[in-house]
This record gives C-alpha cells, sequence and structure tokens, in this order.
C-alpha cells in the first residue's frame, strides 16, 4: 500500500512539474510558436557603442527604434528582446521580403548636415536626424525626393546655419556618404529642407521611413539570420553573417 502511494505521489509531482514547465515555456517562448505558425525571419544583432560605453538604456533604445521600423513595414507583432549586455534579438512573423527586413533593421540611418567646403573636404556635423519630427516622400519637377521637417531647436539650429553660410554648400550625409551638396542660397526659418539624390521612389520611401524612426543609437552587426518556414519547426535557411 504504502508502495502504490509513493507511485501516486511520484506520478502527481511528475505531472505537476510538466504543466509548470509548459506554463514556463509558453510564457518565455511566445514569439517561436508565431515563427513556426506563419514563417518569418529571425535575427540576431550585436551592438558596439558609437560613443562612450554601452549600457542597458541604450540597448532599449536600440528595441525601440527596430521596432517603429519593422512596424513601418506593416508586419505585426514583432518580438524584440535583449539578450546578454550587447546582443539584440529580433524576430518577425509572416515577413515576405527577408532582404528589405535586413536592411532596414541594420543600417544606422544617420543624417547629418556638413559645410562642404572649396577644395571638397567636409566638415563637422552642424545638425543631425535626431531634430528630425517629420520626414515623407514628395514630388520635384517629376523626381521623387524626401522632404524632411525639423523641431522647433533643430529650426532654430537650421536658421542660424543658413544666416551664416549663405553662398555655401551644405552636404546632407547618411552614414557619412554625401546624398546631395545643394548651394545655401537664402536664409531658411521654417525648419524645412529637401533631401534629392537621384532616387527611385521606392529608395526615396526607405530613407523617409528610416529618417521617421530614427537613427540607431549604437552600431549594429548582424551576426546571425534565420529564415523559418511556415512549416511547425522546420527552418528553410540557416546563415550566419
Amino acid at each position: 500500500m504504502g508502495v502504490m502511494r509513493k507511485n501516486v505521489m511520484y506520478r502527481s509531482l511528475v505531472a505537476i512539474a510538466a504543466l509548470a514547465f509548459g506554463i514556463f515555456y509558453s510564457f518565455y517562448q511566445p514569439s517561436r510558436y508565431g515563427l513556426d505558425l506563419k514563417g518569418g525571419v529571425s535575427i540576431l544583432l550585436e551592438a558596439t557603442p558609437i560613443e562612450g560605453s554601452l549600457d542597458f538604456s541604450s540597448m532599449e533604445r536600440l528595441a525601440e527604434v527596430i521596432d517603429r521600423r519593422i512596424n513601418s513595414l506593416g508586419v505585426a507583432e514583432p518580438v524584440i528582446q535583449v539578450v546578454g549586455s550587447n546582443s539584440l534579438s529580433v524576430e518577425i512573423p509572416g515577413v515576405r521580403d527577408t532582404e528589405e527586413a535586413v536592411s532596414m533593421i541594420g543600417k544606422t540611418a544617420l543624417l547629418e548636415f556638413r559645410l562642404k567646403e572649396s577644395d571638397g573636404t567636409i566638415g563637422d556635423s552642424l545638425l543631425s536626424g535626431r531634430d528630425l519630427v517629420k520626414a515623407e516622400v514628395s514630388d520635384n519637377m517629376g523626381m521623387p525626393v524626401v522632404s524632411i521637417q525639423f523641431s522647433s531647436e533643430g529650426a532654430k539650429t537650421f536658421h542660424d546655419i543658413t544666416k551664416n553660410n549663405t553662398g555655401k554648400q551644405l552636404a546632407i550625409t547618411l552614414d557619412g556618404e554625401v546624398q546631395s551638396s545643394p548651394t545655401i542660397n537664402s536664409v531658411i526659418s521654417d525648419g524645412k529642407a529637401v533631401i534629392s539624390g537621384n532616387f527611385t521612389y521606392e529608395e526615396a520611401r526607405k530613407l523617409a521611413l528610416l529618417l521617421s524612426s530614427g537613427s540607431l543609437p549604437v552600431k549594429v552587426d548582424v551576426r546571425e539570420v534565420r529564415v523559418i518556414s511556415a512549416t511547425l519547426g522546420e527552418t528553410a535557411f540557416d546563415s550566419s553573417i
């Protein structure tokens, strides 16, 4: 009789442990179920500080910016988690264009305004995209451009730049690459500017989305990309970068 009671108690404990594990797993692993059902992409990013040190608040800001970028793609329910001290796991169920998703997520998208000297050299940053409040695609004589609007503080800085440098070229750079270098013909007081660069409409659209979501607060490297098929548990493609 004692042996039977022990067996019953043992089985009960096993059942309780299994139930507890199931609850724990479903609570802490919600994203995998979505990826397995819908398919999608899993991306592992490694962050390094642009300047100073890397802290948890930087990783949280990184997660917020990437979340805005993914939402701009029209993808629902991404799962973004900080892993360790310098990595970020991004899982996007149902994504169709993997290359676009990776490009949108990993690009720093730091917009800067710098004076271009007469010898062609580019000066220090005078204003950055962190002061933007709006970026959208517009048309300029049949060519797609990106129209931007600065915050009140950014507009004041832009006013001072154009006032003090009339007649000079102002280089507009994205991640250090010059997009255009218009000449400052007059003082600009309304905080508006246009970025042109022989863009296609799709290129202008992506640039506007990147600028609207904000630049990444840290530098990121894509360490792993895994494309998950819609078949439960089956990995269609697995590559490390």
